[in-house]
């Protein structure tokens, strides 16, 4: 299988590090493209997410000596805007070049990333989309200060939708939306488990749907509401 995963990440023991160690040792062939110089793979390839002309120059070229993409995984973190409690309080400086930097890296090189990637995609094809439940469940009482980083992930949500409906390759598209515990490893091990287990199994019943991960077990289940 040929993967591409934009945002490795750069540690072994997060989803993105994780699921590029068990693509290796399962054998399939990998490309990855992160926005950090990271250490999770000497021959990971670096893109300016910042510039979307350097960005689409730097993955058409990665992708250039393979003829198709089987599984596609976006992956994306970090930016800006308004994410800390105190920056809701009255008179606080707006942080501007940190709203450009997530459009960026969660909004415009997404939509970039998939354009250039769905020209070697087809029906077989399956394309995943790592997005967070409070992106969408509005009604909680937790990570309120993270607006602008869950707000960003609702677009991703947005875009799957869209993807699903329109895209016109026939590939599949879902957004993952789990709950990694990282400070229990054994159960953090688990669930991303179960995130590549279906990622790599991806099924034509999945497109358009937002399938959860929670602990303990990680068992994928549809948002359906």
């Amino acid at each position: 299988m040929n993967i591409l995963i934009i945002g490795p990440g750069n540690s072994p023991t997060k989803f993105g590090g994780f699921f590029l160690d068990r693509a290796k040792k399962d054998e399939h062939i990998v490309k990855t493209l992160s926005h950090g110089v990271g250490v999770v793979t000497p021959d990971s390839s670096y893109a300016n997410f910042k510039d979307p002309e350097d960005f689409k120059l730097k993955l058409v070229d990665l992708l250039q000596d393979i003829d198709r993409i089987d599984l596609f995984l976006y992956n994306s973190n970090g930016g800006g805007g308004i994410n800390s409690p105190h920056q809701f309080t009255a008179g606080h400086l707006v942080d501007v070049e940190g709203w450009v930097d997530s459009a960026h890296i969660h909004g415009i090189c997404l939509n970039l990333a998939v354009s250039v990637s769905l020209l070697k995609m087809d029906t077989s094809s399956s394309a995943v989309f790592l997005s967070s439940s409070a992106s969408y469940l509005i009604n909680r009482d937790n990570y309120l200060q993270h607006a602008s980083y869950f707000g960003f992930k609702g677009i991703q949500n947005q875009m799957m939708r869209g993807y699903a409906e329109y895209n016109d390759k026939g590939t599949t598209f879902s957004v993952f939306a789990p709950h990694i515990p990282y400070e229990d490893s054994e159960t953090a091990e688990k669930v991303m488990s179960n995130l590549y287990d279906r990622a790599i199994n991806l099924r034509k019943e999945d497109n358009g749907k937002i399938i959860q991960f929670y602990p303990p077990d990680g068992i994928p289940h549809y948002h359906d509401k």
